[in-house]
């Protein structure tokens, strides 16, 4: 059991970028997301880091955390190490949402009805923004 406290940056100032890899629709596009590409958002993002180790460290904390088990003390080392830390674990926070088909059973790419039941399962119902319609 532990805890787990989460950073975000929201509205960064760099934005992502999606390219066609081919005219192949059947051809995964390349996505960068640009994390922490740009100064502001990266010195942002060490603040908050810094600032939530902090929190750990809080007397009010002392009889629920043990220990802090990441990043280790060897990222803390230096500037250089925290940006490996932080880089190996950044990622996005957004909510995915049309990721699943809404169609008929008879659509292989559908994974739920109009009613968000799913196919092939019985009393499997999916309601979330992964099957929002257009």
């Amino acid at each position: 059991m532990g805890i787990r406290i989460t950073c975000c940056i929201y509205l960064a100032a760099e934005a992502g970028e999606l390219k066609l890899a081919s005219a192949d629709p059947n051809v995964q596009p390349i996505l960068d997301y640009n994390y922490l590409d740009d100064p502001f958002d990266r010195d942002r993002f060490w603040e908050i880091v810094r600032l939530c180790l902090k929190l750990g460290e809080y007397q009010n904390f002392e009889d629920i955390i043990e220990e802090r088990v990441d990043p280790t003390d060897a990222d803390l080392a230096y500037d250089k190490t925290l940006d490996e830390w932080i880089m190996r674990g950044v990622t996005t926070s957004q909510d995915k949402s049309y990721t699943c088909k809404t169609g008929p059973s008879l659509d292989p790419m559908a994974v739920v009805d109009q009613y968000g039941n799913g196919h092939g399962l019985e009393g499997l119902r999916v309601a979330n923004a992964s099957i929002m319609a257009d």
